[in-house]
C-alpha cells in the first residue's frame, strides 16, 4: 500500500485549467496514455461514451480493487479527470449490440 501511495504522491498533477488532479504515470500493461477509449459499461443515463487516457496505475490488491485503474478525460468534459477501473474502459469501438437499444422510428 505504501508503494501505491508514494507512486500517487510523486506523480499527482493538476495542470492549469483542470478541475481535478490526476497522474500521467503509465502502468505496465496498461492502455497507453493519450489513447482514445470507449466506455465498456455505463449506468443508465450516462452520456460519456468516449474519452482519452491521461494516466494509469496498478492498484494490485493494495486497495481491494485489483488491477489497473485509469484517469480518463471524457470528451463531454475534458478538463475534469475521472478515475475508472479497468473493467469500465475499452480500446474497441462499441458495437450496436453493446449500446442500449433505442426505440425504432415508426414506418410511414
Amino acid at each position: 500500500m505504501t508503494d501505491l501511495v508514494d507512486l500517487l504522491r510523486q506523480n499527482l498533477v493538476q495542470p492549469l485549467g483542470y478541475k481535478g488532479s490526476f497522474i500521467r504515470h503509465q502502468a505496465q500493461g496498461a492502455i497507453p496514455n493519450g489513447r482514445r477509449i470507449y466506455k465498456r459499461s455505463s449506468d443508465r443515463g450516462d452520456t460519456t461514451p468516449d474519452g482519452t487516457i491521461l494516466g494509469s496505475f496498478d492498484a494490485g490488491d493494495a486497495v481491494g480493487v485489483g488491477g489497473i485503474n485509469y484517469f480518463v478525460a471524457w470528451d463531454r468534459d475534458p478538463l475534469m479527470p475521472i478515475l475508472l477501473p479497468n473493467r469500465k474502459v475499452s480500446e474497441e469501438i462499441p458495437t450496436a449490440h453493446d449500446e442500449p437499444s433505442a426505440p425504432s422510428a415508426p414506418r410511414c
